[in-house]
């Protein structure tokens, strides 16, 4: 499972509406004043589409005078500067000062001032600025992965309770005819040096296999192994083992070698179909993550998948892959080509 993170949606915008300045003068027609309802015999300010007395001419919130200041407008009513910031500004979520021009707002909803973005980590699971206002802080894991306590709450650091989310996620697959029946699959808990010593693809998890023959025949298929990163959180955890348990699935199941789009795009799908059942904010986070993942192999993979499912019965496309290598939706030189199932 390709690690992807969403962390900029709402980048660079001025969000300080740009003062106005009253203007003071000399009253020559019958005017009366918007705030005491008087008539004006001297000098009044001219401001908003209406008049006022100099001294009633006054900031909404504090009362501060305003005649001869600039003032900010919101729904009619004048403000001085600082009010208005700490009314209706929205305030950084780091340093709880009012957002005067460029601003970042995350997929989580918080917003924050654009010169925190090079200032934190980033949690290598859901992307967060890692600090004390967000995320409570964080930690760093001996392989150089930044992890922030959010997710630290769920994280998964031991064989047995890892097992025990990929046997829930064994059953899960189970009701989707994916079963992998009584096969052996031993568990690993390794780092990212380990993944990288591997050679593995996916730096998040990785499957070891043998196949054992005689005569030239196959007489057994093994999974020696699935090898997932220590310290994911929980949902993390359980879409990476998905992942996994789909390419061991497609292994025990005897498919030919895949085209790598094709196998990985399955295997995404096996993750994406765990996530959307879970109906959590951190499970939409990685599906959408997932489908916009512009990797050729992973993010290309899984939207020919998802496509080719909403069309199929997953156990007729399954079957399709096996015997033509290949999804039923394709696009070849920017068409997309359907074929008959």
């Amino acid at each position: 499972m390709a690690t992807v993170s969403l962390v900029l949606v709402g980048l660079c915008g001025i969000i300080l509406s740009a003062p106005a300045a009253p203007q003071v003068e000399a009253a020559r027609d019958v005017l009366y004043c918007a705030s005491c309802g008087e008539q004006i015999t001297g000098e009044y300010v001219s401001a908003l589409g209406k008049y006022w007395h100099p001294e009633h001419f006054v900031c909404a919130n504090c009362r501060t005078p305003l005649a001869e200041a600039t003032f900010y407008e919101k729904d009619g009513r004048p403000y001085c500067q600082s009010c208005y910031e700490d009314l209706f500004l929205p305030h950084c979520c780091i340093c709880g000062r009012p957002i005067r021009s460029a601003y970042i707002e995350n997929v989580w909803g918080d917003v924050y001032c654009k010169k925190h973005e090079h200032e934190f980590q980033t949690c290598f699971s859901c992307g967060r600025l890692i600090c004390g206002s967000l995320t409570g802080g964080g930690l760093t894991h001996d392989d150089g992965r930044h992890m922030c306590s959010l997710c630290g709450r769920t994280a998964v650091y031991r064989v047995e309770d890892g097992e025990v989310v990929l046997d829930e996620v064994r059953r899960a697959m189970k009701v989707l005819g994916l079963d992998l029946r009584s096969a052996s699959i031993p568990l690993r808990m390794v780092s990212l040096e380990d993944l990288r010593e591997g050679r593995a693809r996916d730096l998040s998890g990785h499957i070891s296999t043998s196949v054992w023959t005689r005569g030239g025949k196959v007489t057994e298929r093994k999974i020696e192994a699935v090898s997932i990163l220590y310290g994911l959180p929980r949902e993390h955890f359980a879409a990476v083992a998905a992942h996994e348990l789909m390419h061991a699935w497609l292994f025990l199941e005897n498919y030919p070698e895949l085209p790598l789009h094709v196998e990985e795009g399955l295997a995404e799908l096996s993750s994406y179909l765990w996530l959307q059942q879970l109906g959590t904010p951190e499970a939409a986070y990685r599906m959408r993550a997932m489908e916009s993942n512009d990797d050729p192999v992973y993010g290309y993979g899984l939207r020919l998948a998802l496509k080719s499912c909403r069309q199929v019965p997953l156990d007729k496309l399954l079957g399709y892959i096996k015997r033509q290598r290949r999804f039923p939706v394709e696009v070849q030189q920017g068409v997309e080509i359907e074929r008959r199932l």
